[in-house]
């Protein structure tokens, strides 16, 4: 016997602090939200495992159900013909008659892993009669004792109500997992919350999952970093002075955000991402909400050319070896599915620099702008506890949005523009931690500093790429 049995997502079972043996878990929810998929997930990862799964079912078409958890990669048919899964299908009776089935079929054989699916049709026969449901407790008890793992019991609560009567049997239970489903602008969005989980601490009860053609059930669980922690990086450094003179010392840990007009997107703001990422060896995870990866790589070839007058093939090489480009139509996505994904993916990446650009098209598509405004400063917050620099770049379309993400940041830099005979002129509108805000109107004077610093900048890029 295993010293603990699994769910298959390593993301729930560090929720349920794993499936101890004689474990009883149930799985609540309204039709469709998914929960055979992931009883049948749990049966199918811990066959995997070389444990026997009993499922008994009273609803369920053996034929269809192989056939529906086949297209998302769980092929409950090869384990059944390899002896790691049995597959009932019980008409519904009386209550006794229901459980003495069941009884006899987990003393007909030993098994790893019981799935009742669902337990519905004994619910509803017992919810007037206490002798019965007394009778039923004591089933349940006996039940998970005599099972060598785990108990997965499925129960569907109706449509239009949020709960279901448990009665007693909610005592018996061990964990309790209720999977939900809303509309988040004509997407579906999955959530999962954890009821209860006998013997461990709740600090994580609702996460985000999704249901994947080839993979299965997938959890996402966002980080909810308790405190905000200041950067505890080193400094970065910049090649270009007038850079550090515009943005102040920045840090790893630190926020930044740069706006400017949604008829003015220069991209002069996106040159001191390239000094930070080659001035510090900076890895950098640039995601967009507007652009492509191929427009990205054309404009951060464009930016290269004119301000540091560098060779395509030598930027290609840069955003090789220290950029990975990714981009994401916030429409695609409900606002949780979103966030889990940045995570995941920054996780896997472990970049020094995370940028989102075309932040002001995440609150666009946020159903609840409390909601969102929770869940954005709530990312902020872990990639500034885990030391990564992150810039915000987003063109002032509300200003509700530009003035929520500013107080967020550590540092901001406003970009406007002041028109002399018809030519604009920068002008930033610059705020830093612990400083004064001010205002830096660049001038001739500035770009010609700027293009005598930039060529140290492009002579550095070409050592690098030329000795790497």
């Amino acid at each position: 016997m295993p010293e603990q049995y699994t769910t298959g997502v390593r993301e729930l079972d560090e929720l349920l602090g794993g499936l101890q043996p004689h474990t009883m878990l149930l799985i609540a929810g309204h039709p469709g939200a998914g929960k055979t998929t992931l009883a049948a997930h749990i049966c199918y990862s811990n066959s995997l495992n070389g444990e026997k799964c009993l499922y008994i079912t009273f609803y369920e078409d053996k034929e269809k159900l192989y056939r529906n958890m086949s297209a998302i990669g769980l092929d409950l048919r090869s384990i059944e013909e390899k002896g790691f899964l049995h597959f009932i299908k019980l008409p519904v009776a009386s209550t006794d008659e229901i459980l003495n089935a069941i009884m006899s079929l987990i003393t007909r054989d030993q098994y790893d892993v019981v799935v009742l699916d669902s337990l519905n049709p004994v619910l509803e026969m017992t919810q007037q009669q206490e002798a019965s449901r007394a009778i039923l407790l004591n089933f349940f008890y006996q039940l998970t004792s005599l099972i060598k793992g785990v108990l997965v019991t499925v129960a569907e609560i109706p449509l239009g109500k949020s709960d279901l009567d448990l009665g007693a049997v909610e005592f018996v239970v061990d964990a309790i997992i209720y999977l939900k489903h809303r509309v988040e602008h004509g997407l579906l969005s999955r959530i999962m919350e954890v009821r209860k989980v006998r013997g461990a601490p709740l600090t994580f009860v609702e996460a985000p999952f999704l249901i994947i053609e080839g993979e299965g059930v997938k959890v996402y669980v966002p980080p909810k970093p308790a405190r905000v922690l200041s950067g505890k990086e080193r400094e970065l450094k910049t090649t270009i002075e007038l850079i550090t003179e515009m943005l102040g010392e920045l840090r790893k840990g630190d926020i930044l955000h740069v706006s400017y007009p949604p008829h003015g997107r220069s991209p002069i703001v996106i040159a001191p991402l390239i000094d930070l990422a080659v001035s510090n060896d900076a890895r950098v995870l640039f995601v967009s909400f507007t652009y492509a990866p191929d427009e990205l790589r054309e404009l951060f070839i464009s930016i290269c050319k004119n301000y540091f007058e560098l060779e395509p093939e030598t930027t290609i090489r840069v955003l090789n070896k220290q950029f990975y480009l990714v981009s994401y139509n916030p429409a695609a996505y409900s606002l949780t599915h979103l966030n889990s994904l940045l995570v995941e993916l920054i996780k896997d990446l472990n970049p020094d620099i995370v940028v989102l650009h075309g932040g002001e098209e995440l609150s666009t598509f946020a159903r609840d702008p409390g909601e969102f405004w929770a869940l954005f400063k709530n990312f902020l917050i872990w990639l500034k506890n885990s030391g990564k620099l992150v810039i915000v770049y987003s063109a002032r379309v509300r200003s509700f949005c530009t003035k929520m993400t500013d107080s967020l940041s550590d540092a901001v830099a406003r970009l406007h523009y002041r028109y002399v005979n018809g030519e604009p002129k920068f002008v930033f509108h610059i705020w830093m931690r612990g400083s004064n805000p001010r205002v830096l109107e660049l001038t001739e004077k500035d770009f010609d500093k700027y293009s005598h610093q930039a060529r140290k900048l492009s002579d550095l890029v070409r050592l690098k790429t030329t000795s790497g």
